[in-house]
């Protein structure tokens, strides 16, 4: 078991490892700060060793303007209003002073009207990337990625959609499912410019409907897949540190059987995306492997029958994880839902973690999500119905 603890009213330091960036947190209304710490075991030996050559990372789903309408029926109407939200948010991502930040929801207007300006003055250049629309007259919203220009330098970047990566195909209702879905990524080569070490970000935003998680396992297949080959085109080592930041819409842990995953086994379920980003490959035995799912009231087999999955030759730990040996419990809540959605996934071998970003939350000896105290979101304390996390690394 592991935990954060609430850090209340407080005004606390906002510790940038280097010295040089150092700002208070304070709070604004009722929001609760949040502060990057570093583990126990780490206080007194890396972070006054990480210098110039660490640097924060940061992922945040904003949730786009054209999804709030969804929270009315428990957030007051003042509150999910874009011109509050955007402020606030605005103002959240000033104070995490992250040198990398990853966000999801972002819709093009916003983009377009303010946010690319906004980071600009804050010595910033970006990258947006919308997901295919469904109609013309939908609002386009998607994944973008920013980076400190005196902390990295870009080298190329790529967008895509995860259905133009699955590399493979069939019929039935996986693969339509499949290429039917509109998510992608942005993939950043870029240059620490401290240390000249070459490192690939990415900003991602997986399918969110809980009945498909088999879906999002082929969407992470896609991305990794695009990774590796954006790598090999861009003549990259194949060891070449990578960032996976973003909303996943994966659950590290589930404790409780419901109408998508009717049995589980043991004391918790772990998704297949999760699984298969920390092992490096999905079991066909895993409860979210397309061949174990069974929407229609029948097994879908034909083609699924050897389809296999992986992270073509890379495995990932999450930040979090790998200081605290636990993930948040809850970074995504609603009136009728709460976990954790939302990673930093780091590739293994290639980064040390100095801090991470508190949670806003008690969890100390708590193991499910529903235990956990946290009003529904968005409200007056956080803009969105995400959590930001955020953590300060430094190549190993």
């Amino acid at each position: 078991m592991c935990g954060w603890l609430v850090w209340g009213r407080l005004t606390r330091l906002l510790r940038a490892p280097n010295g040089q960036r150092s700002r208070q947190l304070t709070t604004t209304g009722c929001r609760l700060d949040r502060v990057f710490e570093a583990p126990p075991q780490q206080r007194q030996l890396e972070v006054g060793r990480g210098g110039a050559a660490a640097f924060r990372l940061l992922t945040y789903n904003i949730l786009a303007n054209c999804y709030a309408c969804h929270h009315a029926s428990y957030c007051p109407k003042e509150l999910l209003e874009w011109d509050s939200r955007r402020l606030r948010i605005l103002e959240e991502l000033q104070k995490y002073d992250a040198d990398l930040v990853c966000l999801q929801e972002v819709e093009r207007k916003f983009y377009e009207d303010d946010l690319e300006a906004w980071f600009l003055g804050q010595g910033f250049e970006g990258i947006h990337f919308t997901k295919k629309p469904k109609v013309p007259a939908r609002v386009e919203e998607g994944c973008a990625l920013f980076y400190r220009t005196s902390t990295f330098s870009r080298i190329s970047s790529r967008k895509f959609f995860f259905s133009d990566e699955i590399g493979f195909s069939g019929g039935g209702q996986f693969f339509t499912a499949v290429k039917e879905q509109r998510d992608g990524a942005i993939l950043a080569l870029l240059k620490h410019i401290a240390t000249g070490q070459n490192l690939l970000a990415c900003s991602a935003h997986l399918y969110w409907n809980p009945k498909w998680p088999d879906v999002k396992v082929a969407q992470a297949h896609a991305l990794c897949a695009a990774v590796a080959k954006f790598l090999e085109r861009q003549s990259q080592p194949a060891e070449t540190p990578v960032v996976l930041c973003g909303d996943f819409n994966s659950l590290w842990r589930k404790y409780d059987a419901d109408e998508y995953d009717k049995i589980i086994d043991g004391r918790h379920l772990t998704s297949g995306t999760y699984e298969l980003l920390r092992v490096g490959e999905l079991d066909s035995s895993h409860p979210h492997h397309p061949l174990r799912r069974n929407h229609s009231g029948r097994p879908r087999g034909g083609h699924i029958w050897g389809l296999k999955f992986s992270t073509s030759g890379r495995t990932f730990e999450s930040a979090y994880h790998k200081v605290h040996g636990c993930e948040p419990l809850v970074t995504n809540k609603t009136d009728d839902f709460e976990g954790c959605l939302d990673y930093i996934y780091l590739s293994k071998g290639h980064f040390n973690v100095l801090e991470t970003l508190s949670m806003p939350y008690d969890s100390a000896g708590l193991e499910n999500p529903k235990h956990v105290v946290l009003p529904p979101m968005p409200n007056a304390m956080f803009p969105s119905d995400h959590l930001a996390l955020g953590a300060t690394v430094v190549f190993c």
